[in-house]
């Protein structure tokens, strides 16, 4: 019963160490709404999907670059622009090392997004943003559930272990007190 526990602190205490060595990273969201500037016509999470596609253009991205002064591959790595479920909301969201930077960064994409709609790219409809990126607490390092799971993993790879070693013991005792 040692073996499986010894395995099972080895990849927990592996997991621990690989989770306790990952810098934290931020992440922060800001909320933009597209709806219709006409009361007759129908809020589309068509045309919201057309705006999460602009949104993640080299195009937008440079002038967001540019807005923040930072490069379009700094800024690439780190945004993700998606829809938000089934409303008609664009979700600009930047992960970074820094709380603010995160919020900031969040917040002049949204902000770039909301100036090109200015430019009628898509007739009938305007951005607004409705939620500012906030700085936000860590959300990656140390994880209680992945030690949990390399624990687990362990223990049974270190009883998978002590029953081939059981077996092989046993088939090596049988062919010794066999007849030649």
């Amino acid at each position: 019963m040692l073996v499986p526990i010894l395995c099972a602190a080895l990849l927990g205490g592996g997991a621990w160490a690989y989770g306790g060595s990952r810098p934290p990273s931020y992440s922060s969201e800001a909320l933009v709404s597209v709806l219709p500037t006409n009361t007759a016509n129908q809020v589309s999470t068509a045309v919201t999907s057309i705006w999460v596609q602009i949104g993640n253009s080299d195009s937008l991205r440079t002038q967001a670059a540019t807005r923040l002064g930072v490069t379009e591959g700094q800024l690439a790595g780190v945004l993700s622009i998606t829809q938000a479920g089934d409303a008609a909301l664009v979700s600009v969201e930047v992960t970074t090392g820094s709380s603010a930077q995160s919020a900031a960064w969040a917040n002049g994409v949204a902000e770039a997004l909301v100036e090109r709609s200015d430019s009628g790219f898509v007739a009938g409809y305007e951005l607004t943003q409705v939620t500012s990126a906030l700085p936000a607490r860590a959300t990656a390092g140390f994880s209680p559930l992945l030690v949990a799971a390399a624990a687990v993993v362990g223990f049974l790879i270190g009883l998978a272990m002590v029953q081939a070693w059981t077996r092989h013991r046993r088939r090596r005792a049988s062919t010794r007190g066999a007849p030649a």
